[in-house]
């Protein structure tokens, strides 16, 4: 029986694309048996489509053989891997099935705190690893929401923020940016902006994934610079 993750997604070069990025990263660690597909819908096609996201990434799925369960992940937002597996189960005996326990809710503000600060990785959100950052409480209505734990430690989202880069690596990859804009034919802020620059200098990112929480490095950058950003990068 094969089993396969659907994502649909659209890129918002920010927030949106770090968090698909530690999603994506803990699906793999966590459930390496599930291969990740995903569909991504163009803005300039208009409104987000969830069903054609979806529609697109069963085609992916469809190119590398056949398929007998399909689970939609959104992709900024995590599930145990006890109700992902338990879904699974249903499907197979011809039960529909919801990963969910329980609705959950974030305000805003408390949303944007847990995608520039969030945990490590865990085995469940309820292991005393995972989901510490969040606490829940019953709403007067009676749905029970998660609040953001102002007690707990918030580690950032991928490689810790540094003091100011290694100048000497700063150079060196304003003159990689300079040396790939002629070989493109395009502007040098066409291929990465300054900040970025100063940001990887600073950072230095060691893995695609960590190189996506950088600003200004979408997926479509990540995949095309990315392995000659961590080969330079490994050198510092």
């Amino acid at each position: 029986m094969r089993v396969v993750l659907l994502v649909p997604r659209r890129s918002d070069g920010g927030h949106r694309d770090s968090l698909w990025a530690w999603c994506k990263a803990r699906w793999r660690a966590l459930l390496p048996d599930l291969p990740v597909y995903e569909g991504h819908h163009d803005p300039a096609d208009g409104p987000f489509n969830r069903s054609a996201a979806i529609n697109r990434a069963a085609v992916l799925a469809d190119a590398d053989g056949r398929w007998d369960i399909a689970l939609n992940i959104d992709a900024d937002v995590f599930v145990p891997t006890r109700q992902v597996r338990a879904a699974i189960e249903g499907a197979a005996a011809g039960k529909v099935t919801w990963a969910h326990r329980r609705w959950r809710g974030l305000h805003q503000k408390e949303t944007e705190r847990l995608v520039t600060r969030p945990d490590p990785f865990g085995d469940e959100p309820d292991a005393a690893t995972d989901m510490d950052v969040l606490v829940e409480r019953t709403t007067p209505d009676g749905f029970v929401v998660l609040h953001a734990n102002v007690d707990a430690p918030l580690p950032r989202l991928g490689t810790p923020a540094a003091a100011p880069g290694d100048a000497s690596l700063a150079a060196e990859l304003r003159a990689w940016r300079t040396r790939r804009a002629r070989a493109d034919s395009v502007p040098a802020y066409v291929v990465l902006h300054d900040a970025t620059l100063v940001e990887l200098a600073a950072r230095k990112p060691r893995s695609q994934s960590e190189l996506a929480t950088v600003k200004g490095l979408g997926p479509a950058k990540v995949e095309r610079y990315g392995d000659e950003l961590l080969a330079l990068l490994a050198t510092a």
